[in-house]
């Protein structure tokens, strides 16, 4: 990944943006309730690794090809990226055997870190932003998919300082998770199918 730095000023500029954006970009929904159309530029990343390692997250189409993500989902400690898929497919077909594999449509990118980004033991002290650069625009494959608009900058801080933070404000986060099939218990990440959910999150757990 560290051969994509040079892109860096287009990352930056990016992230800028995403200081004021009110959805983790790469969460994970455990239970929620299907999308239903409701959001088709949220979007399914598969990210695998050279180990045969294989990440799915959650992006959002912020540009005709490009998809903003996390860092972490795309650079991992001691793993080198191999490749990165996306799909804006609601309920993506996967095929599990050997390997974890998401079928077609799919669109091959290029994904590039914010230059400050690192990971201190794991944890995120510093930018954790991504984008995905697509090979082609997201329309090639779902025509009239829209770009999700950025929040302004310093949007949340206003916000905040207007006191909106807290329990009873709620925000609606898109990503895509899993649910049981037999529905004898709660959803537990990592079961099939994957399917693109949301959930209301208070705005103080954001």
């Amino acid at each position: 990944m560290h051969r994509l730095l040079p892109r860096r000023a287009i990352v930056t500029s990016l992230a800028v943006a995403l200081a004021a954006t009110i959805a983790a970009p790469a969460g994970a929904i455990i239970g929620g309730e299907p999308d239903g159309g409701r959001n088709p530029n949220v979007a399914a990343l598969e990210i695998r690794f050279h180990d045969g390692s294989v990440f799915l997250c959650t992006g959002t189409l912020i540009a005709p090809a490009v998809v903003l993500t996390a860092a972490h989902c795309v650079d991992w400690p001691g793993l080198e990226t191999q490749s990165v898929h996306v799909t804006f497919e609601e309920e993506p077909k996967v095929e599990v055997g050997a390997d974890f594999v998401m079928q077609p449509p799919l669109i091959a990118g290029a994904a590039v870190t914010h230059p400050d980004w690192s990971h201190p033991h794991l944890l995120v002290t510093t930018p954790d932003v991504a984008v995905v650069l697509l090979d082609e625009p997201a329309t090639t494959h779902w025509p009239g998919i829209q770009p999700a608009p950025l929040a302004p900058m310093g949007h949340l801080n206003r916000l905040v300082a207007g006191g909106t933070r807290g329990p009873r404000h709620l925000f609606t986060s898109v990503g895509y998770g899993t649910y049981r099939l037999d529905h004898r218990g709660p959803p537990v990440f990592g079961l099939l199918p994957v399917a693109r959910r949301q959930a209301q999150v208070p705005f103080d757990e954001l």
